[in-house]
C-alpha cells in the first residue's frame, strides 16, 4: 500500500513540475521580456535586471 502511494507521489509531482516548467517558460520568461523591452527607455531597470541575473 505504501510503496503504491510514493509511486503515485511521485508521478503526480514530476507532472506538477512539468506543469510549472510550461508555466514558466510560456507565461514568465514571455513577460519579463516584454517588461524589459517597455522599461527600455530606464536605464536603472536595466541595471537592476542586470544585476539580478547575475
Amino acid at each position: 500500500m505504501k510503496e503504491n502511494f510514493w509511486d503515485r507521489l511521485v508521478v503526480k509531482t514530476g507532472r506538477f513540475v512539468e506543469t510549472g516548467k510550461k508555466i514558466f517558460y510560456y507565461g514568465w520568461v514571455p513577460f519579463m521580456l516584454f517588461h524589459a523591452y517597455k522599461s527600455m527607455r530606464q536605464p536603472s531597470v536595466i541595471a537592476l535586471l542586470a544585476g539580478g541575473a547575475k
